[in-house]
């Protein structure tokens, strides 16, 4: 098990104790995605973790995030509602935090009664309720040198050069596209996820905590690893 997870480039080494990762094995798969396929889209990414604070991702926003699952969306022919893109950006936040260490936006994430939330995504498509999101995210820029203001208009994509993003944006698309938002919305409430942790009824703008976040996804991510080896292979590589 630990040569297949050096394969992928993720070290299997105490991580509360050295600000590495320690994947957990456990007798129980919290997700039934198609394993296979999830690990098979996992890159070395060619670094470890180190014991620093988080670093937060200064090129994106959530709107790169999310016009990231919009466009994916509409090339299968899909649409997203408010709440399953939310939910989808939080995975991805969740996954990129637990495999690169950083942060994928700046944004704060809280803990809102439907789960964890992206407060400028839901205000731009609140207006969408329950219905299929039509178009992208977008942004507004304003100069007003010399007295005149000039309005520039942007759909912010994350670029396909950056390979290590789009392989973990392509991996939570291919995972969790088929679950539909209430599910999504589910899994975010089961026992001891990062919202539970934090969610306090009635109470707004509660922040969700990183450490909690990353902390989930290291351990989901093992799971995914774990359910994906066939033991005998696991069995004749220790």
């Amino acid at each position: 098990m630990r040569k297949f997870l050096r394969n992928i480039g993720i070290f299997s080494i105490g991580w509360r104790h050295t600000g590495k990762f320690s994947f957990v094995k456990t007798a129980k798969n919290h997700y039934p995605n198609k394993w296979e396929e999830i690990v098979s889209c996992i890159i070395p990414f060619g670094r470890r973790c180190s014991q620093q604070s988080l670093v937060h991702n200064m090129t994106y926003t959530p709107q790169h995030i999310a016009n990231y699952f919009l466009d994916r969306a509409a090339t299968d022919g899909r649409r997203l509602s408010p709440l399953k893109l939310v939910k989808l950006i939080y995975i991805a936040y969740g996954w990129y935090l637990a495999l690169k260490d950083q942060k994928l936006f700046n944004e704060p994430i809280e803990a809102w009664q439907h789960g964890p939330v992206v407060p400028s995504i839901y205000h731009e498509f609140k207006h969408y309720g329950s219905g299929p999101i039509a178009g992208n995210s977008v942004t507004v820029d304003y100069d007003d040198a010399n007295g005149k203001i000039t309005l520039a208009v942007s759909t912010p994509r994350v670029p396909d050069n950056d390979r290590e993003a789009n392989i973990v944006l392509d991996t939570v698309w291919k995972s969790y596209k088929d679950y539909s938002a209430w599910q999504l919305r589910e899994m975010t409430h089961e026992v001891d996820t990062p919202w539970k942790r934090v969610y306090e009824d009635g109470v707004r703008g509660i922040k969700m905590q990183d450490a909690h976040i990353r902390e989930h996804y290291v351990d989901r991510i093992g799971r995914y690893i774990e359910a994906s080896t066939p033991k005998q292979k696991e069995a004749a590589e220790h």
